[in-house]
């Protein structure tokens, strides 16, 4: 009573049984379709893979000036981990309900890797927990082959050819014998310009990793 749960997004004390927002919230998400996905930046970024386009998804349209921003700020910048994962875990929750067949096809989840640095700072790597949180739900495992092998600065605020220059050679791939004939799937938050989803791919291409298909879940995108 005296130190309720509110609701990041729109600040409202939560209710039992409400995990990552409010039931009006979530309601009121601006949820993405396949359509559109076709028409953006992600699949611009998958368009470079070496492997066919595999199982992609997007929660909600992005809006950094709108209250839903707030829910990938808090679990990124406000030491929430917890939120990040509650996050994957509503998300997958509505995937099976709407997707379940295709998403069933996805082997492994690998989520964009954060330079040892970034984490020691933070403390945790965002995209780590989403994938945790869609691991929770759907069983599907997590691998650590995609490995942030040298510090970037900030994406925020840059422009698209800025930011392709910020991260470029940043990415690895380990062990890329181990993604033969896999059905892999990225995680990310945010995509923006797709600069760091490329990046992972270009990491995949160097490496000859081999996968069946290679596709992408993230929470939010322009």
């Amino acid at each position: 009573m005296l130190m309720p749960r509110l609701c990041p997004a729109c600040g409202h004390a939560m209710l039992e049984g409400e995990e990552a927002m409010c039931s009006a919230c979530r309601i009121a998400l601006p949820r993405l379709g396949p359509a559109d996905i076709v028409a953006g930046t992600l699949a611009d970024a998958l368009s470079n893979a070496p492997a066919p386009p595999g199982f992609t998804a997007i929660w909600f349209r992005y809006d950094p000036t709108g209250p839903f921003a707030r829910l990938v700020r808090d679990a990124k910048y406000a030491d929430r981990p917890a939120l990040a994962r509650k996050l994957g875990r509503e998300f997958a929750r509505e995937l099976i309900s709407d997707r379940g067949d295709t998403l069933a096809a996805v082997d492994l989840l690998l989520p964009v890797p954060m330079h040892w640095q970034k984490q020691l700072r933070r403390g945790y790597n965002q995209s780590v927990e989403i994938a945790a949180g869609i691991a929770d739900v759907t069983g599907i495992p997590i691998g650590d082959n995609l490995v942030a092998v040298a510090p970037h600065a900030t994406q925020t605020h840059r422009s698209r050819r800025a930011r392709l220059s910020n991260v470029r050679g940043t990415i690895a791939c380990e062990a890329p014998h181990e993604l033969h004939d896999l059905d892999i799937c990225l995680v990310d938050d945010i995509v923006t310009t797709g600069a760091t989803i490329g990046e992972c791919i270009m990491a995949l291409r160097r490496a000859t990793a081999q996968p069946a298909s290679i596709g992408a879940i993230t929470l939010g995108a322009p």
